[in-house]
C-alpha cells in the first residue's frame, strides 16, 4: 500500500493542472488541448525537483 499514496498525489496534481489550464484557456478563448499540454509539461517529473 505504500506506492498508492503517491499515485493518488499524482493523479490530484494532474487533475488540479488540467482544471485550472482549462479555465485559462477558455477564458483567453484559446484552445483547451493547449491547456492541456501545458498542464502535462507543468506536472511532469522533468519540471518538478529540478536540481542543478
Amino acid at each position: 500500500m505504500s506506492q498508492l499514496e503517491p499515485l493518488i498525489a499524482n493523479l490530484a496534481l494532474i487533475l488540479i493542472c488540467a482544471g485550472a489550464m482549462t479555465l485559462l484557456f477558455k477564458q483567453l478563448k484559446q484552445p483547451v488541448v493547449l491547456g492541456y499540454i501545458v498542464a502535462g509539461f507543468l506536472a511532469s517529473p522533468n519540471n518538478s525537483n529540478r536540481k542543478r
